[in-house]
């Protein structure tokens, strides 16, 4: 259930709350969560999952007034007693840091849960930064994914969001998605997280495999198809993000075939957006020096993928290209448009199968990975910092993350 909060509504329900009886809990009964999730200049979704149907609620302030008196001022409950929670904070401040708490209510008393924090969407013109990573396949390769992740999280650019480019986890079933969630605990408990579908979200088959936990679980942008949230955009400044769903749904006629409606609604958002910058972000690369000849690919070249989608991009004035599924780092430029492959998130790597595609730029194995990029007045930079490196068994961290390849685009 996602709920919406307004301050005119929680003026009335602070003063209700203030007779409660408040109990800290180092044991507090949350299967995972909370995890932020959609972000803008004015409200901020969160999302949360009990043990056991439990009514719970968010509290909040802005983290300057909590410095000053340590009481978190509102307070939105959630009315039905259930183990999955959203609630969207609205009528927040741009560009403001806030505190936030999940609380569960029993009867006469309140259980706390840890303290988490944001920032909301700066104003038009200001810098901000944020990061991608990919293919993290929690319930496969955990202490791996949960260390990058980490690193994520301490970051020194305090990033505003982070999109995750699909296989967030390694087969859709409860236990995995707990095993992300938990994982990537510190990093969504001070940044908002969004995410295009893999093919281990959507494709993959098993026994307890169901593909609705990704709509269910994550909140985010509005778009279509599936629970309106398949493909999505969102508009920061003047930088359009758009994600979209590349895990096709058939195939005819020896071609692969696309979720029906979401490349027309591209094209419709590319042409109607003003934005100088626009950034798309995928699972599935068009272009990959890690993708064997076969059915649908020769050369490095998703065919089906640049012959249905890239004369979109380049009519829509797309500048970033960002996918996941190959675990390893690239860059290629073709036709104007950076193309940009992050799949150092976690997953085990693989001796990776090596073609030179054209318009490679730079190309980076067997690094665990995400990418910071920054957001300026005038210009963007993409930067792939890494965190450590596969030895063939096991994961030898950095001392420190470092930058290993960088490049700026100008704002047209």
């Amino acid at each position: 259930m996602r709920l919406y909060a307004n301050r005119a509504v929680l003026a009335i329900v602070f003063w209700f709350a203030i007779a409660v009886v408040v109990t800290a809990s180092h044991d507090f009964p949350l299967r995972w969560g909370p995890v932020l999730g959609v972000l803008t200049d004015s409200s901020v979704e969160i999302s949360w999952c009990f043990e056991q149907p439990a009514y719970g609620a968010i509290r909040y302030t802005t983290k300057d007034e909590y410095q000053k008196t340590h009481v978190m001022h509102f307070l939105i409950p959630s009315p039905v007693k259930e183990e999955l929670h959203h609630v969207c904070l609205t009528d927040l401040t741009p560009a403001t840091a806030y505190v936030f708490q999940v609380i569960l209510t029993e009867k006469d008393r309140e259980l706390v849960g840890p303290i988490g924090e944001f920032t909301t969407a700066p104003k038009a013109d200001d810098t901000f930064t944020f990061l991608v990573w990919g293919d993290t396949h929690a319930g496969k390769t955990d202490s791996v994914f949960e260390y990058v992740a980490n690193q994520m999280a301490h970051d020194s650019s305090h990033p505003l969001f982070a999109v995750a480019v699909g296989d967030l986890v390694h087969r859709s079933t409860e236990t995995h998605w707990r095993t992300f969630f938990n994982g990537i605990y510190n990093l969504a408990l001070s940044t908002p997280i969004l995410a295009v579908p893999g093919n281990h979200e959507l494709l993959i088959q098993c026994e307890d495999c169901d593909s609705t936990l990704y709509f269910d679980y994550l909140q985010l942008p509005q778009g279509g198809g599936i629970a309106d949230e398949e493909w999505w955009s969102i508009t920061y400044g003047d930088v359009l993000l758009v994600g979209l769903n590349t895990c096709a749904v058939g195939v005819t006629n020896g071609r692969l075939v696309w979720p029906p409606g979401q490349f027309q609604w591209l094209e419709e958002t590319l042409s109607t957006s003003s934005a100088n910058v626009k950034i798309v972000f995928t699972h599935f690369p068009m272009y990959s020096s890690g993708m064997k000849n076969g059915r649908f690919s020769r050369d490095g070249v998703n065919v089906c993928l640049e012959e249905d989608l890239k004369h979109i991009l380049i009519k829509g004035g797309v500048n970033l290209f960002i996918n996941g599924h190959i675990h390893s780092y690239q860059h290629i430029y073709r036709d104007g448009i950076h193309f940009v492959t992050t799949g150092g998130g976690g997953c085990f790597y693989e001796n990776p199968y090596r073609v030179k595609t054209e318009g490679e730029v730079k190309w980076i194995e067997h690094v665990y990975h995400y990418l910071r990029i920054t957001i300026c007045e005038n210009r963007v930079t993409v930067q792939m910092i890494g965190v450590g490196e596969w030895d063939g068994t096991s994961l030898i961290p950095y001392a420190k993350p470092k930058c290993l390849d960088e490049f700026v685009i100008i704002k047209r």
